[in-house]
């Protein structure tokens, strides 16, 4: 079943609830939905239901052999990454032609959600959050791999209290493929863009950094360093 039938299925009422999915993993629930693709609770059967969230890759990417080549690239290098705080891409899978992602479940919210909920951070609560953070994309830098998107939404913070980066790399080489192929910008990261990534440089782990201070400075007031007006200007 591709992930266009998935969707189909929950917005007909239909419920996708018990597809299984490459033979493997079945599907419980949907748990996001958005231009990069829709994100899904599943149980892997071969490991006694062990919990796993299924990213459902674009149609768009699909029909594209370059891009599609080039996503999974990236997801093989997100693959080599093993850290505490770092959610794991554990497989890049085909459904009947259709490809997704499977990575670790991580029970809770986003980081984006978090501060919905609790309005600007104490410094101490801030720091309990993102130094794990830190460490995690030093983890990767030293490895020779940036992230490249990091942002509140890609931060899950646990129930208890623990963050795991989410898509290294992933997610903005979608956004930036689909770019490429629709010819549309599908970027929804300028807030936490670094000026080196506004001006098309090549990834280092500097935007990293840059990106990580932006989502601390949100954190700490409540809305990123730039929000209004010329926001590209602004940062650059």
């Amino acid at each position: 079943m591709s992930d266009n039938t998935i969707n189909n299925d929950m917005t007909m009422g239909g419920g996708a609830s018990g597809t299984l999915l490459a033979n493997r993993y079945r599907v419980v629930k949907q748990l996001g939905q958005g231009g990069m693709g829709s994100v899904w609770l599943a149980e892997d059967t071969k490991l006694d239901g062990f919990k796993v969230a299924i990213k459902m890759l674009p149609s768009v990417l699909v029909n594209n052999k370059r891009a599609y080549a080039q996503v999974k690239a990236e997801a093989l290098v997100a693959l080599k990454l093993t850290h505490p705080n770092i959610a794991t891409v554990r497989a890049f899978e085909e459904n009947e032609g259709n490809p997704f992602l499977v990575m670790d479940y991580i029970d809770g919210l986003t980081l984006d959600e978090y501060l919905a909920k609790k309005g600007k951070l104490s410094e101490e609560t801030t720091y309990c959050l993102l130094e794990p953070v830190a460490r995690a994309l030093d983890y990767a830098h030293e490895r020779g791999i940036v992230h490249r998107d990091v942002k509140p939404g890609n931060v899950m913070v646990t129930w208890d209290g623990d963050p795991f980066v989410l898509d290294f790399g992933i997610a903005r080489e979608i956004q930036e493929t689909m770019t490429r192929v629709t010819g549309k910008l599908s970027s929804g990261t300028l807030l936490y863009m670094s000026p080196e990534q506004l001006k098309g440089a090549s990834p280092k782990p500097a935007q990293d950094v840059y990106s990580f201070a932006a989502m601390a400075y949100e954190c700490l007031r409540g809305e990123p360093p730039f929000s209004r007006g010329q926001v590209e200007w602004q940062i650059l």
